[in-house]
Formats: structure tokens, C-alpha cells, sequence
């Protein structure tokens, strides 16, 4: 029960800045730094078969199922999840925007944006991720 709670009270948090379009400038300086916080976990990410320079990073809290988003020197925050052995981060408006991490590194970031419910999209973007 603790957990349904504490799931539905994040959920309503991340919708809500999500839906707001909460998208906060961060320097380049700070969007590369890993802070020191607890339960943190980090991924730098590069285009697969693309330049070797960080093209997004990813954090993630999973005590508290948020995230963030890196990408051009800003962040956005997001929900999120393990699923098995993969994670998600689900971002933008409405969470419509999602980058799904496989175990091996890969991960692939999916834009719902135009989508029907339940319509499935194929992916924009390939990334490798390794964990900082």
C-alpha cells in the first residue's frame, strides 16, 4: 500500500511538471558534472555509430522514481522506472517522450508526441550508454 502511495503521489508530481513543460537551463559545465548524491545513478550517452562526444546524459533516482534528461546543455525532469533488467525515463508534455535503456547499453529514444493511445512508434534515435 506504501508503495502504490508513494508511486501515484510521484506519478501526480511528474505529470504536473511534465505537463508544464518544465525544462530548466543548466550550463554545459554543470550538465557533464556527476553531483554527489545519494542513490544516484548516472549513463553518458553517444550516437551508436555516431560522434564518441556525450550526446545525452541520464540520471536517475530510483528511491524516488524521477530522472533526468540531459541534451544540450538543459534537463528535463522525468519519471522513472525499472522494468525487468530495462529502465525508462518517460519526459515533455504528458511524458511523451520516452528513452528506454537495455542492459547492455543500448538505448533508444521513442517521441509519442503524434501518437494514438496504445499506437506503437518506432525509435529516432540510437544511443550507447555507459555508466558513469
Amino acid at each position: 500500500m506504501v508503495f502504490i502511495m508513494k508511486f501515484i503521489t510521484v506519478m501526480a508530481f511528474v505529470l504536473l511538471s511534465v505537463g508544464c513543460k518544465a525544462t530548466t537551463k543548466t550550463s554545459t559545465a554543470a550538465a557533464t558534472t556527476n553531483e554527489s548524491v545519494p542513490n544516484k545513478l548516472s549513463w553518458s550517452c553517444k550516437e551508436m555509430f555516431g560522434s564518441s562526444k556525450e550526446l545525452v546524459r541520464l540520471d536517475a533516482y530510483p528511491d524516488e522514481y524521477m530522472g533526468k534528461v540531459y541534451f544540450d546543455g538543459e534537463y528535463e525532469s522525468a519519471y522513472y522506472r525499472k522494468e525487468g533488467l530495462k529502465r525508462y525515463w518517460h519526459f515533455g508534455e504528458d511524458g511523451k517522450h520516452q528513452i528506454q535503456l537495455k542492459p547492455n547499453g543500448e538505448a533508444y529514444y521513442h517521441d509519442f508526441s503524434d501518437a494514438a493511445e496504445g499506437e506503437s512508434v518506432t525509435s529516432e534515435l540510437t544511443l550507447e550508454c555507459d555508466r558513469n
